[in-house]
């Protein structure tokens, strides 16, 4: 072995073995980090509710003449038709309010007594950001599910302060005792309802479309208007989506569009780097391909003579593969260290801006580079074998 090794590697220039190893050890770390990040994102969205699938609650614009009912603020059939067939449109739903009296109460024997009228609206179970709850109702239940707004926690808990009262958990939320109470004229209906979760995405109670429905057919008091929508966009449009809603005079929440902004942002710089790794590790695999065969083809007389005196050609490709295999090693033993060392670097960076993620990476990128290592010592030992056989 030290024969071969000799003589095909003593007198080799090795400028442009440097050049590949370079190549595929940028391509390797670039692919690992790349790789890891796009999954930590997509973990992080499907556990944050404020990185949710693009769903956005649209209102039209209030200007000085909507305040004195002069502009129009809510969408009639035709405006909801325009806006559902738009092309970069994927989910579209008519937010359901109610258009009858009704009023919220704590009806709690250990709370202090609270009641104030209220905004409620029905919203289809595809389009909560809390799962795993039973979003039904109807008139044989008794108890009526709802999800309050995180917002509407604080403002009763600077409630309970100010009655020198404990403040409130979400845990704690959950097991109060409420009341929705129904009016119209002489007519009252009672129900208990009872928190099931929390949205970041709402700004009114929110029921089930169910009881919207009771409540409009028994106590409405005018025509149900549409003031509001859920939107979501495709993926690849949230620009065309923003565009469209300023052009329309629509808006939503400004903390909505900058976070969908950034994680759009985010995604297509980590998928830009993914793709940048695995064209500089084909241009390495290019490189090695050239190499062994410039190798070989400087070699192809001494290949001869060994093959003539009975050395076989097993053997002589397994020495020039071996030879790239240690170098593809060592490459990855580096590669690992630099990128343990750069994921601590940056997690501490995406953690001092608000990005925590609750595992320091996964196994994706690792079972994605043994991948990639396989293809590319399969891809040399053949480009090897077929260079050597034409001298036999």
């Amino acid at each position: 072995m030290k024969l071969y090794h000799k003589l095909f590697f003593s007198t080799t220039n090795k400028t442009q073995l440097i050049v590949a190893g370079c190549a595929t050890f940028i391509g390797f770390l670039l692919l690992l980090i790349g790789v890891n990040y796009v999954f930590q994102i997509y973990n992080f969205r499907a556990k944050n509710e404020l990185l949710t699938d693009n769903v956005f609650v649209v209102q039209r614009k209030v200007s000085s003449g909507g305040a004195f009912r002069l502009q129009k603020t809510d969408f009639n059939a035709n405006d909801q038709e325009f806006i559902k067939n738009q092309p970069f449109i994927e989910h579209f739903q008519p937010l359901t309010v109610n258009n009858f009296d009704i009023d919220f109460q704590l009806a709690d024997e250990n709370m202090p007594y609270m009641r104030t009228d209220i905004f409620i609206q029905g919203i289809h179970p595809e389009f909560l950001d809390v799962k795993n709850i039973d979003w039904s109702w109807d008139t044989t239940k008794k108890i009526v599910p709802i999800i309050i707004p995180k917002e509407f926690l604080i403002m009763m808990n600077s409630f309970m302060s100010s009655k020198d009262m404990p403040q409130i958990s979400e845990d704690l939320a959950k097991t109060i005792h409420f009341k929705f109470n129904l009016k119209k004229n002489d007519q009252r209906e009672s129900f208990e309802c009872r928190v099931v979760g929390f949205t970041s995405i709402f700004s009114a109670v929110l029921v089930p479309e169910s009881f919207i429905q009771y409540g409009s057919e028994k106590y409405g008091t005018e025509k149900e208007k549409i003031t509001q929508l859920i939107l979501s966009h495709t993926k690849e449009n949230f620009g065309t989506f923003k565009k469209f809603l300023e052009e329309n005079y629509l808006e939503t929440k400004s903390t909505d569009l900058v976070m969908s902004q950034i994680k759009s942002m985010t995604l297509i710089l980590f998928n830009f780097i993914v793709a940048l790794a695995f064209i500089i590790i084909l241009l390495s695999a290019t490189i090695f391909s050239q190499y062994s065969q410039l190798l070989i083809e400087s070699k192809k007389f001494e290949i001869r003579t060994m093959l003539r005196l009975g050395h076989k050609v097993k053997t002589i490709v397994s020495t020039l593969y071996n030879y790239f295999f240690r170098l593809i090693l060592i490459i990855n033993l580096l590669v690992l260290v630099t990128f343990l060392g750069l994921l601590f670097l940056l997690n501490s960076y995406f953690v001092k801006y608000g990005f925590d993620f609750q595992n320091l990476m996964s196994f994706h990128p690792f079972w994605m580079l043994a991948f990639i290592n396989f293809v590319l010592l399969f891809a040399i030992r053949r480009k090897i074998l077929s260079i050597v056989k034409q001298f036999n």
